[in-house]
């Protein structure tokens, strides 16, 4: 008998939905390449979804904070929001299911019952109409935990969404976590040991308090992840301990959590389609809709540091035209351009940041212009205020480089989220017993 007949065999007094919605889950685990057909890409292992063309500005994060990263804590009663755009003007029935992960983004092995107090899916019944607007859409919200879906675990989880009950073929995917916080962290951001590095690079030093948690082998036990400005393509993993000193693990040192400081990102204020913000040459209206051209990016690599007050690479969904902004905002074709200098010529050259929903991919891909020497891009955008950057990617790498296009410089103001994962021995899931942000090294 396999492992899965197991499984539905010992629970066979649970709900019909819930047996097929494990059969459904254990078809993806430990198989990437399965998980595929739900997930388009990883980026070190964490799964990006392929966003329907239609499905436009999704955002999610804390309830009353707008630009807080999509992370609560269990049993706080916090509650998170996921808002989106829907760029066809039907009404659709759109469900979603949430599905809990490992640290490493693959679905664990909990049953769904285990995870999930109440239905293992529901409606998104909120909705409303774009009100005079160039584009129509529909603007879909949901709150959640819900009343009827209750989270029970700590970790790492993905949001599903779909139509017509078919889950194999979301509209789209986004991840959260909740986390248990049974441990302290304590970080810095300072310069690295080696001389070389100190101009460019910043180093993050932390230590864990566990506080009464007894871990006999922390590095097989912990698992640790940081990432900067809620980049996945350069997250570091696999850290251990310099010093164990019994209820105290110290990281600081460790030759691994180094990072580019990179720059502060560049700015598109598009709140306002009345004025020509910082940085924008023209605002046309055209037989599509609006077009934002901005003015010529240029390279910032060496260049000397500058400081300038950003997002850290989020965007804030904004019209000052209208009152409100989920439904009265309009979207546009925001134009960019960025000066071709013969370093780039032979690189593959891609936007990041918010603005881009997800990785960078061919959508998100700059096209050489040889009629202005430039880099364009395309995207069409809700109006807001975003942050982005220019990356260069070579021979498929998974990572993204700033240093040709942006630069890199200790003083950058970066933020950086640490994320603790323990596994007790003979578990069958990761807890995420710690989470902090540090934002520096000029904060």
């Amino acid at each position: 008998m396999t492992y899965l007949n197991i499984k539905i065999y010992s629970q066979a007094f649970r709900m019909t939905f819930i047996m097929l919605f494990v059969a459904l889950l254990f078809s993806f685990q430990g198989n990437k390449s399965m998980m595929a057909m739900v997930i388009d890409s990883f980026s070190n292992d964490k799964p990006i979804a392929a966003d329907r063309d239609h499905i436009k500005s999704v955002i999610l994060h804390r309830v009353g904070f707008e630009l807080s990263d999509p992370i609560i804590r269990l049993y706080s009663g916090e509650k998170l929001l996921l808002a989106f755009d829907d760029l066809e003007d039907e009404v659709k029935s759109y469900d979603y299911t949430i599905v809990h992960c490992n640290s490493n983004w693959e679905p664990s092995d909990l049953m769904t019952a285990e995870y999930i107090d109440g239905f293992s899916n529901d409606r998104i019944s909120d909705y409303q109409f774009s009100l005079n607007t160039t584009t129509s859409y529909i603007h879909y919200e949901l709150i959640f935990p819900t009343d009827y879906l209750r989270l029970t675990k700590s970790g790492n989880y993905i949001i599903k969404v779909f139509e017509n009950n078919n889950q194999n073929e979301p509209a789209f995917i986004r991840t959260f976590s909740i986390v248990d916080p049974e441990i302290k962290i304590e970080a810095s951001i300072k310069p690295p040991l080696a001389l070389k590095s100190k101009l460019e690079k910043q180093e993050i030093g932390f230590k864990i308090i566990l506080k009464n948690l007894y871990i006999p082998n922390p590095a097989a036990s912990l698992k640790i992840i940081i990432r900067q400005n809620n980049r996945d393509d350069n997250m570091i993993t696999d850290i251990n301990p310099v010093r164990n000193q019994g209820d105290i693990l110290d990281y600081h040192f460790n030759n691994k959590s180094i990072f580019y400081g990179g720059n502060e990102y560049r700015a598109l204020n598009i709140k306002s389609l009345k004025y020509k913000a910082i940085n924008i040459n023209s605002i046309d209206y055209l037989r599509d809709g609006y077009h934002v051209s901005l003015l010529e990016d240029k390279p910032r690599n060496g260049n000397n540091y500058a400081f300038e007050n950003d997002l850290n690479g989020k965007k804030l969904i904004k019209t000052e035209d209208d009152e409100n902004s989920s439904t009265e905002a309009n979207y546009c074709w925001v134009h960019f351009k960025l000066q071709a200098i013969p370093e780039l010529l032979d690189k593959d050259i891609f936007l990041t940041g918010a603005l881009i929903e997800g990785m960078p991919n061919e959508a998100t891909k700059m096209v050489f212009n040889p009629a202005n020497n430039c880099f364009d891009g395309l995207l069409l955008l809700k109006q807001g205020y975003y942050d982005y950057q220019y990356i260069v990617k070579e021979n498929g790498e998974l990572a993204g480089s700033i240093l040709l296009t942006e630069g890199s410089h200790y003083e950058t103001n970066n933020e950086y989220s640490i994320f603790v994962y323990y596994r007790d021995p003979g578990s069958v899931y990761d807890q995420l017993l710690g989470f902090e942000k540090i934002i520096g090294p000029n904060n």
